[in-house]
């Protein structure tokens, strides 16, 4: 059976590990990550960030918006970037590897740095429509 990514999910979940695998306490997402993403069968559109009402003094919030043509290979969904929160990602490739958990979606961006380290991200997503 093959996977369909196709809809809107609400992320309720962000869990980070370090390269060995091991879980982290702490990643760009924190505590209360938010996000919405929605996926046609050519394009898709994605907000998610530190959902946090208040950060602690110091910390800065980690948001980032995104869309662009995407395709799915049924393991491998690969966005385009045509325009983005962070101009830096406008004309990217952003690939995340795709897992199903029961009857949720995990999607998985290369390792990205946080506070000196290298993390890799599994991003929970549940359907809404």
């Amino acid at each position: 059976m093959s996977l369909d990514i196709v809809g809107y999910w609400r992320l309720v979940e962000v869990r980070g590990f370090d390269t060995d695998g091991h879980p982290v306490a702490e990643h760009r997402y924190g505590p209360e990550p938010t996000g919405i993403l929605h996926v046609t069968g050519t394009r898709m559109q994605a907000a998610l960030g530190d959902g946090r009402a208040t950060l602690p003094p110091g910390t800065t919030r980690f948001w980032i918006a995104y869309a662009g043509p995407c395709s799915f290979d049924g393991q491998r969904f690969v966005t385009q970037v045509e325009a983005a929160s962070d101009p830096s990602w406008i004309g990217s490739e952003q690939p995340r590897a795709v897992r199903a958990e029961g009857d949720r979606l995990v999607l998985t961006p290369p390792l990205r740095p946080f506070r000196d380290t290298m993390q890799r991200l599994d991003l929970v997503w549940e359907r809404i429509g």
